[in-house]
């Protein structure tokens, strides 16, 4: 079987079985071997006159490997209430956009943390499928653990998260993990895996379909799909219908990179909530969160 080594966005982040109180069913057994070694350090580098900027980084064990994962952190000068906002970043990373968000969110007092994804390279196989199970259980450890240590060091009263596209998917995937977080506000957020892996048009997706299906000998979109519905194990879908916070969804109707209708399945398993449908594409969806932040912080703080 062929195998084609490819460098690619993974979201990576890490496992602790005694850090949370989960049940049983959250842990992959692929993951029982991470291991977190030691508490965030903490870098300034900015300081203004509304928020101080940080580099946060944490060590991880994976296996006889050890790891390093990051974070970027806007510290409000000025604190309102307590309040922390977990940003995450779209498949493109910590972009403009996201700095942006964090910084007029900072600047009205409010905490602001950024997983930071990493590059990894990884081989296509029959083993792949496995790989990306895990870059989505690690992408809830990532931020389970940071959430950890920020509420060790600050006083946290309302905690929110929000994102855009993968971030969009991210920030759902968390909601029913007992993380005690009070709202969140999605943008052309996505479930059904099956269906983005099989159908998007970003290019980064493409080019994993591409070698994905050449690794396993596959001939149509249609083929690869029912494969990865038929394998993959994590379902955003599944984790966000337990939640218990409050969560607003914005819909891109013409989206062909999150297809729509997996906007509306990942809507739908999340129990319906609040909806918002925009007659657009992928990227001025993702750019509503700029258009949309007074709103959104609004919302976080009725």
């Amino acid at each position: 079987m062929l195998e084609a080594p490819m460098k690619i966005l993974i979201l990576i982040a890490f496992i602790c079985p005694f850090s949370l109180a989960f049940g049983a069913d959250f842990y992959s057994n692929s993951l029982n071997d991470y291991n977190i070694l030691s508490k965030a350090t903490w870098k300034p580098i900015k300081v203004k006159r509304n928020y101080i900027q940080y580099e946060l980084a944490k060590n991880i064990s994976e296996g006889p490997r050890k790891l390093e994962f990051n974070y970027t952190f806007y510290r409000a000068r000025k604190k309102r209430q307590g309040e922390l906002l977990i940003l995450f970043p779209t498949i493109s990373g910590v972009t403009v956009l996201e700095k942006t968000l964090a910084k007029y969110f900072s600047n009205r007092g409010v905490d602001v943390v950024i997983p930071v994804s990493m590059v990894r390279d990884f081989k296509f196989n029959s083993d792949t499928v496995k790989a990306m199970d895990e870059g989505f259980w690690r992408s809830i450890i990532q931020t389970s653990s940071v959430l950890k240590d920020l509420r060790r060091v600050r006083d946290y009263k309302k905690t929110y998260v929000m994102g855009g596209s993968q971030g969009g998917t991210r920030a759902a995937m968390i909601l029913g993990r007992g993380l005690n977080i009070d709202k969140a506000y999605t943008f052309v957020a996505g479930g059904d895996f099956a269906k983005i892996f099989a159908q998007s048009k970003v290019q980064k997706v493409k080019d994993l379909r591409t070698n994905h299906m050449n690794a396993l000998g596959l001939r149509s979109a249609e083929l690869y799909e029912n494969y990865l519905r038929e394998n993959i194990k994590f379902h955003p879908e599944e984790n966000c219908s337990r939640r218990k916070s409050k969560l607003k969804m914005l819909i891109a109707t013409r989206d062909s990179s999150v297809p729509t209708a997996t906007q509306v399945s990942l809507w739908k398993g999340c129990g319906y909530p609040e909806r918002q449908s925009i007659e657009t594409g992928h990227v001025l969806g993702v750019l509503s969160m700029w258009w949309y932040r007074k709103k959104a912080l609004e919302y976080f703080r009725l």
